[in-house]
């Protein structure tokens, strides 16, 4: 059985929460759920599997300048996960005790319309990855000043804009790289950069070249998460 983390799907569940879209959120956590389900997973694996993306989820939001003690109520939300084993209870809860709280807590905010913005500008990138895209190409289009939209990006989002654009490219690649026999250069084309260049970024980002993850993948058939 292979068994992988999904990691794309995380980042569309945390970039759901903290843009305030909670059913959108619901329906990516759902998604996430099913993936090592429908793998056959054991239950071991899934709930490991639930108990990382909270992790990541906290982490997200402390980025955001956000306390989970006090948007959780300091409560502890590892112990409650770890009691959870039937799948649709973890989904509930993850709706009910995360995802919910902390929406209510983001739409207090003053900046909400700051937010909004910004979850244009995300949308903008997820669909137009593939393209020459420039902050200040995606702040003409959202409307807002260059270095006013980089500063929110990277409050809002946790990370700034041109990182956050590279490694979404960089998900979209290794889709491709680790289920199809594509050639390496048409996927570099595909999310947006010249085949050297995906090369020598990808490398750095992974440690190993494009072709190497490749191969990796393919070893790891049977890999642990």
């Amino acid at each position: 059985m292979s068994l992988r983390y999904p990691f794309a799907l995380e980042r569309e569940i945390i970039q759901m929460i903290r843009t305030g879209h909670q059913q959108e959120a619901q329906s990516f956590i759902a998604a996430f759920l099913d993936a090592p389900l429908e793998r056959g997973a054991k239950e071991i694996d899934v709930q490991q599997c639930m108990l990382q993306l909270l992790g990541s989820i906290l982490h997200s939001i402390r980025q955001a300048g956000m306390d989970p003690n006090r948007v959780f109520k300091s409560k502890n939300l590892y112990e409650q996960l770890a009691q959870i084993r039937e799948p649709q209870q973890m989904l509930n809860w993850f709706n009910s005790r995360v995802v919910h709280p902390f929406v209510q807590e983001l739409e207090a905010r003053p900046n909400v319309q700051v937010m909004k913005v910004i979850e244009a500008a995300v949308i903008y990138l997820q669909k137009h990855y593939m393209e020459d895209i420039s902050l200040d190409s995606c702040a003409e289009h959202v409307g807002m000043n260059p270095v006013t939209l980089s500063k929110s990006f990277k409050q809002a989002v946790g990370k700034n804009f041109i990182d956050y654009l590279t490694e979404s490219r960089m998900d979209k690649a290794k889709e491709p790289l680790r289920e199809t026999d594509q050639k390496i250069n048409d996927i570099a084309v595909n999310v947006g950069y010249q085949h050297s260049y995906f090369n020598r970024l990808f490398k750095k980002l992974e440690s190993v070249t494009p072709g190497e993850y490749r191969e990796r993948s393919r070893r790891s058939g049977r890999g642990a998460l």
